[in-house]
């Protein structure tokens, strides 16, 4: 005789009704992970634009040069710095103008640099915006305690910034000591 193989109609159509089952009670939960790994996601970018935008900030104040191209602002400081470039035995300094400030139309901290009249920005992050996040910058003097307005005076500076994601607002302070 001959060996039935194969399924009957009866079989494949409960089979199709099981997978259907399945995958109907499977999909939420696939579609609230994927939900979860985004939201995930975006909160690790914006902490990393907002550890990145804090620490750039940081380190170009601590090569600042208090002088008179040094503005004290609490929105938009400005600062001369030298960059030293060594080549082998020859050492050259190249002065820089910079100037940190929030695009508030674009949404963006820019760090802009000026070099002999030219000017280069760098965009640091660009989920700042005026009406859930902020930049803000305060000046201490040799004290550490109060604040200052004088360019000369100034020792610490502290950066501020705040970055939003997912509805949750993101912050960082960072009190840099001014080398120069």
């Amino acid at each position: 005789m001959y060996a039935n193989r194969g399924f009957t109609l009866v079989e494949m159509i409960a089979a199709i009704v099981v997978i259907g089952i399945i995958a109907a009670a499977g999909a939420p939960v696939m579609v609230e992970s994927l939900k979860a790994y985004n939201s995930t996601l975006t909160t690790v970018q914006t902490l990393d634009k907002l550890r990145y935008a804090t620490e750039r900030m940081a380190r170009e104040f601590r090569e600042a040069t208090r002088n008179v191209n040094f503005t004290v602002s609490t929105t938009a400081p400005a600062f001369d710095k030298t960059d030293y470039l060594i080549s082998g035995a020859t050492t050259t300094s190249i002065s820089r103008h910079v100037a940190i400030s929030s695009d508030s139309v674009n949404g963006y901290v820019n760090l802009a640099y000026t070099t002999g009249g030219a000017t280069t920005t760098a965009v640091l992050t660009d989920q700042l915006s005026t009406t859930a996040n902020s930049l803000q910058f305060a000046f201490w003097d040799q004290s550490g305690t109060t604040s200052t307005s004088v360019a000369a005076s100034v020792r610490y500076v502290d950066i501020m910034l705040t970055l939003r994601a997912n509805g949750q607002d993101y912050s960082s302070k960072t009190r840099v000591a001014l080398q120069n």
